[in-house]
């Protein structure tokens, strides 16, 4: 974990296309001093290939 990281955002994933929406929402921000979790919820989908895209 970088020591510099003011915030964390922890976010549960089930949908893939939803997932995806999100993810770029947040990368898009102008602040940029904060890492993101993601949270495979028990999803059916492929939520790893979403992630990867990134």
């Amino acid at each position: 974990m970088d020591n510099n990281v003011a915030f964390s955002f922890v976010m549960p994933a089930y949908k893939g296309e939803f997932l995806y929406k999100a993810i770029y929402s947040i990368l898009n921000q102008s602040y940029q001093n904060f890492e993101l979790i993601i949270i495979n919820d028990a999803s059916p989908y492929d939520i790893t290939g979403v992630v990867k895209i990134f």
